[in-house]
C-alpha cells in the first residue's frame, strides 16, 4: 500500500495550523505586552510591543518590512499607511486609538481569513443568476 507523504491536503493542514499558532502567539503577546506600553509607540522604540505591532500590520497588508521589534522608517510607513486607510491622523506613531483600530482589524482578519476574497468563494458551483 502506497502512502502519500507531503500531499497537498497535509500541506494545507500544516499551513492552517501554522496560521492558528501564529495568531495565538500574537494574541498572547498583545495580552501581556501592549497594556504595558505608554500612550504612544513611535520611531526609535524597540521590544516585544513593536514586534506585535509589526506582525499585526503585516497580517493586515500595511507592512512589508521584517518583523524585528525595531520601530524604524519602514514601520513608520506601515503605520501611516494603516492610519490613512482607516481614517486616522497619519502620524506614524501608534497611539491608543490606532492600537484599538489595529486590534479590531486584526481580529476580523484572524477570525474570518476568507474575508476580502472578492466574493469568489471556494466552492465548485457556478452560483445562481
Amino acid at each position: 500500500m502506497k502512502q502519500w507523504y507531503g500531499s497537498t491536503a497535509s500541506r494545507e493542514t500544516k499551513g492552517k495550523i501554522r496560521k492558528v499558532f501564529s495568531s495565538c502567539v500574537l494574541a498572547l503577546a498583545l495580552l501581556f505586552f501592549i497594556p504595558n506600553t505608554g500612550l504612544a509607540v513611535g520611531k526609535g522604540a524597540q521590544g516585544p510591543d513593536v514586534y506585535v505591532i509589526q506582525g499585526m500590520l503585516k497580517s493586515l497588508g500595511s507592512y512589508s518590512g521584517q518583523i524585528n521589534g525595531y520601530y524604524d522608517d519602514v514601520t513608520v510607513s506601515g503605520v501611516k499607511h494603516f492610519q490613512k486607510k482607516h481614517g486616522l491622523p497619519a502620524t506614524g506613531s501608534v497611539d491608543k486609538r490606532t492600537m484599538q483600530r489595529m486590534v479590531y482589524a486584526y481580529d476580523r482578519v484572524v477570525s474570518n481569513p476568507h474575508r476580502g476574497s472578492g466574493g469568489k468563494g471556494y466552492g465548485g458551483g457556478a452560483g445562481q443568476g
